[in-house]
């Protein structure tokens, strides 16, 4: 097994299949007439606000038999620090598993099929109070019984789905070694979970204890979630809340 950035697999000039998730028309480049993925997968994660430092998890200690982490924080142990400031916060992740996928090339022609999960999070326009509410998960007596007002955008989504698919590619015109293929992939996307959140206008004071008082509140806030809403027990019917095609 060969870990490495997902940037690594997809333009390789061996990445067969997985290639196909930058550029459709990879499959049919690829020198291998057979190719099968069993299973590749890629976190990424992008914020302004919390990090880990690097001096505390230097690679080799990921290697110790009974590795010990520092923990820190205001009472609730955390891993990471935060840049307590007041720059508004924005963040990004993007997790994907590809799931059995292949990829036969015949000639000129490539014919692919693949699947997949994914789960996309992006927020932005977060209030530095606010994101220090969520980092000390509350608990941060300073900014307790103190009200808060903002009138700028603030934005948060989130989505979860699963897509299968199928590739296919050509090499539509080759001289020697120079060549043109294209390419196109089609999916059907299934949703198990979705939610947003933005507002125009928010006024409140968070008081000591777990008390939110909020004045006021202009926005909107959507979801879709696996849930029963009555007891929040997971509900496997329907699996797939939404669907579409990409």
């Amino acid at each position: 097994l060969h870990a490495q950035e997902m940037l690594g697999i997809v333009s390789s000039s061996h990445s067969g299949i997985i290639g196909s998730l930058i550029n459709p028309a990879v499959p049919v480049t690829s020198p291998y007439y057979l190719d099968i993925n069993i299973f590749s997968g890629d976190a990424f994660f992008e914020n302004n606000y919390v990090y880990l430092a690097k001096e505390e998890y230097r690679f080799k200690r990921f290697l110790s038999k009974n590795p010990q982490y520092p923990t820190h924080g205001t009472g609730n142990n955390m891993i990471a620090y935060d840049y307590y400031n007041s720059k508004d916060k924005y963040g990004y992740a993007n997790a994907r598993v590809l799931g059995p996928s292949a990829a036969l090339t015949v000639g000129r022609h490539s014919f692919g099929i693949v699947t997949g999960t994914r789960t996309v999070m992006s927020t932005r326009n977060v209030p530095s109070e606010m994101a220090k509410f969520v980092f000390e998960q509350l608990d941060y007596s300073p900014q307790n019984n103190i009200n808060y007002t903002h009138s700028r955008n603030i934005y948060n989504a989130e989505l979860a789905w699963a897509e299968a698919g199928f590739n296919y590619s050509y090499v539509i015109k080759q001289k020697g070694t120079d060549y043109w293929a294209g390419g196109i992939t089609a999916k059907l996307l299934k949703g198990y979970a979705g939610g947003y959140m933005y507002s125009n206008d928010v006024d409140y004071i968070y008081k000591a204890g777990d008390t939110l008082q909020v004045n006021n509140f202009d926005g909107e806030v959507g979801y879709s979630l696996p849930l029963d809403y009555q007891t929040n027990e997971l509900m496997d019917n329907p699996r797939f809340r939404g669907k579409g095609f990409g």
